[in-house]
């Protein structure tokens, strides 16, 4: 994705795609890499959003190829198959690769976070507190839709990221399912 990061392989209605942010466009092209560079695999286009009071997350049907349980994750941008999807707990260590920034980790601040700086995305509701927050790590414009994980299990889709903190949607908040290893 050129203006975002894939976050996990997913299913929705026996369509398959990936999820990413819902602020991300409508339609996207995407890589086959951890950056945009090369030749696109295909495109996506947005088919389902999440209420984004509660949720920074869309549904991305691919137009060709189909998508298997896996995501970059680690230091060295290895693919990783996703294993089942986890909640996070306070103090727990997440990391994330985004296609700008690359890998990094923080630990979790919160997990009833309300984001406040970006009213705009929030179309006449305010934002609930439903949004994780985590300490540490690193995020750049082109980082939104990432994957936040624990080891190999799923657990949001990067956000945003603030002066302190990193926020991120929690995957149960998603319209999608998200494909684990069988």
């Amino acid at each position: 994705m050129s203006d975002c990061t894939i976050g996990f392989s997913a299913k929705l209605n026996g369509k398959l795609g990936f999820i990413s942010a819902a602020h991300c466009p409508n339609s996207v092209s995407y890589w086959g890499a951890t950056s945009a560079s090369g030749s696109a695999l295909g495109t996506a286009t947005k088919y389902s959003t999440s209420n984004r009071k509660f949720a920074d997350i869309s549904f991305y049907q691919l137009s060709t190829n189909t998508p298997v349980p896996y995501f970059w994750g680690t230091s060295n941008a290895e693919l990783m198959r996703a294993d089942t999807v986890q909640s996070a707990y306070v103090g727990q260590r997440l990391c994330h690769r985004g296609q700008t920034s690359g890998f990094s980790c923080g630990t979790v601040e919160s997990i009833t976070y309300t984001p406040t700086w970006d009213s705009t995305a929030y179309v006449n509701q305010s934002c609930s507190n439903t949004f994780i927050s985590v300490y540490g790590g690193s995020s750049l414009s082109g980082d939104s839709g990432g994957p936040w994980f624990s080891g190999r299990h799923p657990v949001g889709i990067h956000k945003a990221g603030g002066a302190s903190s990193l926020v991120l949607s929690k995957l149960s908040y998603s319209p999608a399912t998200v494909m684990v290893q069988p």
